[in-house]
């Protein structure tokens, strides 16, 4: 992953499911952890096989941020896999 540049610095706007309006940065990974779930919509997404650790310490640090994530789990046989679905509404800040 290397150094954060500035392209992937991104200042957002979050308004959450109470209505509150807040605003926060991500760099890096953090930035894009959010814009993968942004992109799955109200679906929400399931991290591929081997990439569900990385995924979810990066949804932590969005969730330390401040960012509303709300956790899925479905069973896949003897298998039980983790989702994430973005809660609220998110955008980019301009």
């Amino acid at each position: 992953m290397g150094k954060p540049q500035t392209w992937d610095r991104v200042i957002w706007t979050q308004i959450s499911t109470d209505g509150t309006i807040g605003k926060f940065t991500t760099t890096a990974g953090e930035t894009w952890a959010l814009r993968a779930l942004i992109a799955a919509g109200n679906e929400g997404l399931r991290p591929t096989d081997g990439a569900e650790g990385r995924f979810a310490l990066l949804v932590e640090k969005l969730r330390a941020l401040g960012v509303q994530i709300d956790s899925t789990s479905q069973a896949a046989g003897a298998n039980v896999r983790t989702g994430f679905r973005l809660m609220g509404t998110v955008e980019r800040f301009r």
